[in-house]
């Protein structure tokens, strides 16, 4: 049984109320012709989605995330899950619950732009055919959850009660979360909040204090944002994980990319985190190379 609680598409921003006729309209800008096909491959319209997304893979700026969408759909509808993809999250849509047989509910924290570099229909590919009990999180914040969730308002630790009290709710036994990048910080913090199972995280950050961000452009913006919401000695997970002996840390990261492996490092001798590094040369997101086979490095450490 799999059930989904998604909120439907609204009208508004920019994707017309009727997406197909974006799509048939071949003066359509690229970035509405993808969000466009997101919508509609999350209202399981493969056809006219992957019609869509066939336009883009030429583009330069999108059309590796067109690649990547295509490669996510064609896994979840070999799957069978296209009725439960969650789609694109903003704050009209910001959370989505899906309810299967599983005594697990993974929690997943969502990039500020609704996506883990790609919409989280991609990121829904990579928990295969039997997903646990999911609970998708949209932040219109953008400061990665830690001042709290659209679902559950403001503030990270009304956040973590919301997690705990829809975990109860929905009679799960087990917590698991999932995080990528600046949200895979999250996914871990969360996760030791939470007393989690398990953690997952593709190239996540591992530290937000302020000596370790210099080299962020956003920095001094972000730094008085993230010290309105947690203390600087919240925002290191390390030392933490140092002592942790119960959760399990999957971290999945890009070898080829400086940050990305020296934020994986500075964990690594954490006696719960295991860490698997992937090349991808091009680009700072590995997730292209998680959805090649054998696809089960993410979703076997689900079971």
């Amino acid at each position: 049984m799999i059930e989904a609680s998604i909120e439907p598409s609204r009208e508004g921003g920019k994707v017309a109320a009727d997406p197909r006729a974006v799509i048939d309209d071949t003066s359509t800008p690229p970035a509405t012709l993808f969000q466009a096909s997101i919508h509609l491959s999350a209202d399981g319209q493969l056809a006219d989605a992957r019609s869509g997304l066939d336009r883009l893979l030429a583009d330069r700026r999108l059309g590796w995330e067109a690649r990547v969408q295509l490669v996510a759909l064609d896994l979840v509808e070999r799957f069978g899950t296209v009725s439960t993809l969650p789609g694109w999250f903003s704050p009209k849509r910001g959370s989505a619950l899906i309810r299967t047989d599983s005594d697990a509910l993974l929690v997943v924290f969502l990039q500020p732009g609704g996506t883990f570099g790609v919409s989280a229909n991609a990121i829904h590919a990579l928990l295969g055919a039997t997903p646990p009990n999911i609970l998708y999180l949209y932040d219109s914040r953008a400061l990665f959850h830690l001042a709290g969730t659209d679902r559950f308002g403001a503030g990270y630790h009304e956040m973590i009660d919301g997690i705990r009290l829809c975990a109860t709710q929905i009679g799960t036994k087990r917590i698991m979360t999932f995080g990528r990048c600046a949200p895979g910080f999250t996914a871990i913090k969360a996760g030791l909040d939470l007393g989690a199972e398990r953690v997952l995280a593709i190239s996540p950050v591992t530290t937000m204090v302020t000596s370790e961000m210099s080299e962020d452009a956003r920095a001094p913006v972000l730094q008085r944002r993230l010290a309105e919401a947690l203390p600087e000695h919240e925002r290191d997970v390390l030392p933490r994980l140092t002592r942790e002996d119960r959760t399990s840390f999957d971290i999945f990261y890009n070898r080829a990319h400086r940050r990305d492996s020296d934020y994986a490092q500075r964990i690594a001798t954490a006696p719960c985190v295991s860490l698997y590094p992937l090349d991808e040369p091009n680009r700072r997101d590995p997730i292209e190379r998680l959805l090649e086979p054998p696809l089960g490095r993410v979703s076997d450490r689900l079971s």
